[in-house]
């Protein structure tokens, strides 16, 4: 590849985050991505320990450790003993959290929605496949 595609991808990764400015703003959200991350995981893998965590976002626990704080100081999750074994704690969503959890992921469908829509269906499937090919995931 030469470095007039590898730019043009770049400034095209950069367009995508600027899509979407007239929607919802999610300003008052007061996420980063990277916290967003952990919240997902925590969502998607409920009842998980800090070592669980971590190992789904491919970070060490003590990395986790810091995002974890801050994620229940913002009471976006809370912290309880494991059943399976009381010397560690599992984290779960609070109920802001949830509300937090979706709407961010309202905002990130109707992201989606407005760049997809742009595609035909045929479009749509072969880009899929494309992004899907260079992200490596079957």
């Amino acid at each position: 590849m030469n470095s007039s595609f590898e730019n043009q991808f770049l400034e095209l990764l950069l367009h995508i985050k600027r899509i979407g400015s007239n929607l919802s703003s999610l300003e008052d959200v007061n996420l980063t991505p990277a916290l967003f991350t952990y919240l997902n995981t925590i969502q998607q893998f409920p009842i998980s320990t800090l070592n669980e965590v971590s190992q789904h976002i491919g970070v060490t626990p003590a990395s986790a450790s810091n995002a974890i704080k801050r994620l229940e100081k913002d009471n976006l999750i809370k912290r309880e003993h494991n059943p399976h074994d009381h010397r560690s704690s599992v984290f779960t969503l609070t109920a802001h959290g949830d509300e937090i959890y979706e709407l961010v992921q309202s905002f990130r469908r109707k992201k989606a929605k407005m760049l997809l829509d742009r595609l035909s269906e045929k479009e749509q499937h072969n880009f899929l496949f494309l992004f899907s090919k260079l992200l490596d995931f079957k």
